[in-house]
């Protein structure tokens, strides 16, 4: 559950404003923090783009593996940001499909 927009627009109830504010907080006490996503390695290449707005340039990735062949890759994984809502991941090249990761994203 996603909450955007909860500046309050000109003409807005302060009432409504609170409201939005609290739904916020709940949802990101609850865990929803709405910065995470899925990457698969791309195969054959030695890097692999994320693109998200959410990255800026002290933003740090959370790598999950979430199969066999992507945990083996775990090690050789590295990260630099490389442009406005861009992570570039640097890894071996191989011919997997499969090395999958769930993240988040912090900063």
């Amino acid at each position: 559950m996603a909450y955007k927009g909860i500046i309050r627009e000109e003409g807005q109830d302060p009432r409504v404003q609170s409201r939005e504010f609290a739904k916020a907080i709940n949802a990101i006490l609850n865990g929803n923090i709405n910065s995470t996503g899925t990457v698969t390695l791309t195969a054959s290449s030695t890097t692999t783009v994320v693109t998200n707005r959410l990255i800026g340039k002290d933003t740090i990735m959370i790598l999950v593996p979430t199969t066999a062949t992507a945990a083996t890759a775990m090690t050789k994984v590295r990260q630099a940001f490389t442009a406005q809502f861009e992570i570039t991941l640097t890894h071996d090249s191989t011919a997997d499909t499969d090395r999958i990761f769930k993240y988040v994203l912090l900063g």
